[in-house]
């Protein structure tokens, strides 16, 4: 292990690039490149020497933007198969997420202590500081699929709206959390939903870029939790609150899994239809299953003792039909930890989808 990889939070590959991985630890970001025959002809390093350059600051009060010379740092200890540069700042400390823009030229990261922003240009090694008074610790970034806005998500009940151009904001405050938002491929919508209430809402950016006008959809897509019945006839409970939204690159298809708890139809993804004309609408499509925990030997999960040591992972617990037959105890399937859509393809795309008992399934979902 590399020693500024400590504390790893997030990573997301590089768009574009198939060799670049950004790594988001507690103090800073670690730029992966994969070496290949072809790729390790063209890497140079982005500092001359071994050494951390000192950082040349500008003003870095208010709400002003300022540039900065990162802290590249080259593995004295690469291996065969890749090299890191190390990309640190004295203004953010503890990162909890990262966000490549659509063309890989910008890195966002944000902290969970902090509602400072930093926006990396890797090509460029400068980094600007976007600062804001409210909202706290950033809990989710996502770029416009034009890459003209940036969206945060704070912890304290506040989404933020970039535009790239200037980088100037507005603010959306509520009285409760944000607990997931996305864009839709139009580049003017977004889709976002608030924590205790079963409602995925919509706000559509009213002009061009870099306007920051908006106006909010009349009508919101409610799921609310509904009773229902397995072909066995044990209860489960589907839709709820929203927990995490993911479209895909064709921008026909939205994936929500919801904050169920562990009841049974917690460990269920649904399936939306996304049509944008004349108004964005979402139409249900169905729900997505994954494995059973009966697919791997009952007990912890066989994890490695270098990555959990004493930490194993939880099984969801199990749930009986009341009738004192142990016979009829049904287990609750494993939850879905996280989920992505791959790359559009010309036969469609694939969603990966990684769940608590360490499966990873990918469903092929069409053009």
């Amino acid at each position: 292990m590399n020693e500024f990889q400590r504390d790893i939070v997030c990573l997301e590959w590089r768009p574009l690039s198939g060799t670049n991985l950004a790594v988001g630890c507690r103090n800073g970001v670690c730029l992966w490149k994969v070496l290949t025959p072809a790729s390790d002809r063209g890497w140079s390093s982005p500092t001359s020497s071994g050494q951390i350059p000192p950082f040349r600051q500008a003003g870095l009060t208010g709400s002003s933007t300022a540039h900065v010379r990162p802290s590249f740092y080259q593995s004295l200890a690469k291996s065969t198969s890749a090299i890191m540069a190390f990309l640190a700042h004295p203004a953010m400390e503890n990162i909890s997420c990262i966000s490549w823009s659509p063309d890989g030229s910008f890195l966002a990261v944000g902290s969970q202590d902090s509602p400072v922003l930093l926006v990396w240009n890797v090509s460029l090694e400068t980094a600007t500081v976007l600062r804001k008074a409210v909202g706290h610790g950033t809990t989710n970034l996502s770029w416009s699929p034009n890459g003209r806005y940036l969206l945060q998500l704070c912890r304290m009940k506040t989404m933020r709206i970039w535009e790239t151009d200037s980088f100037t904001s507005i603010d959306l405050e509520t009285t409760i959390c944000f607990t997931a938002a996305c864009w839709l491929y139009d580049s003017r919508t977004v889709l976002f939903s608030v924590s205790g209430n079963p409602r995925i809402n919509m706000l559509q950016m009213a002009r061009k870029p870099p306007s920051l006008d908006y106006r909010m959809h009349p009508q919101a897509e409610r799921v609310p939790k509904t009773p229902s019945l397995t072909k066995k006839g044990f209860p489960v409970v589907v839709g709820g609150n929203v927990s995490a939204m993911e479209i895909d690159p064709t921008g026909r298809r939205l994936a929500v899994t919801f904050a169920n708890g562990s009841t049974p139809g917690a460990e269920l993804i649904a399936m939306f239809e996304i049509k944008l004309s004349p108004l964005p609408e979402l139409n249900l499509i169905g729900f997505v299953r994954g494995p059973s925990w009966q697919s791997r030997p009952l007990g912890p999960c066989p994890v490695p003792e270098e990555l959990f040591g004493d930490r194993q992972p939880e099984r969801s617990p199990l749930y009986d039909r009341n009738d004192g037959s142990e016979e009829d105890y049904v287990v609750a399937g494993p939850k879905p930890l996280s989920f992505k859509f791959t790359s559009k393809t010309t036969k469609g795309t694939v969603l990966a989808i990684a769940w608590e008992s360490g499966h990873v399934s990918f469903l092929p979902c069409g053009q």
